[in-house]
């Protein structure tokens, strides 16, 4: 791709957008990744290939950070028990597993992950990383473990410079 839409401000500011916006960044993987039997044209003043590296990340970041807390409140859920009955039904023991879960120390490590992730996205990832002066758009190295992800990044790598292979 031409380093000048690499360092472009519109390409910075769509891969922050990655970061920050969850509804941005699945509909890139969806129409992007996804999407098997679909060419794309050249996105003039943008680089797609840092931006959809980007979506990656932070979807791996995210899906890492859901599977933490998810395994925290199961963690809690099984330490304390459900009690089998109660004197006022069903609801009650609902309102006292969700009191009780409250005051937990699983509650808390919970809420201190949501936290970390939100600090190391806003901070480390895009204050430090994609503000003009450090913003390097090749500094996102992909998973070469996943050779059709490799493959479809450099695939619109080569329609974003016009290079666009047809394959019958």
């Amino acid at each position: 791709m031409n380093k000048n839409l690499k360092d472009t401000a519109t390409t910075r500011y769509l891969c922050a957008a990655a970061h920050l916006d969850p509804l941005f960044r699945s509909q890139v993987l969806e129409k992007i990744i996804d999407e098997d039997n679909k060419a794309f044209g050249i996105s003039y003043g943008v680089d797609l290939v840092p931006i959809v590296k980007h979506c990656l990340m932070a979807q791996r970041r995210k899906d890492i950070r859901d599977a933490i807390v998810a395994s925290l409140f199961i963690i809690d859920l099984f330490s304390k028990g459900i009690p089998s009955t109660s004197v006022n039904g069903e609801w009650d023991i609902l309102i006292q597993a969700v009191f009780q879960s409250f005051f937990s120390p699983f509650f808390w490590a919970a809420y201190a992950v949501l936290l970390i992730e939100s600090w190391v996205t806003r901070y480390h990832v895009i204050a430090k990383s994609l503000i003009r002066g450090n913003y390097n758009p090749d500094a996102f190295v992909s998973s070469s473990q996943n050779r059709k992800l490799g493959r479809k990044l450099q695939e619109l790598e080569e329609e974003q410079n016009g290079n666009a292979p047809i394959q019958i």
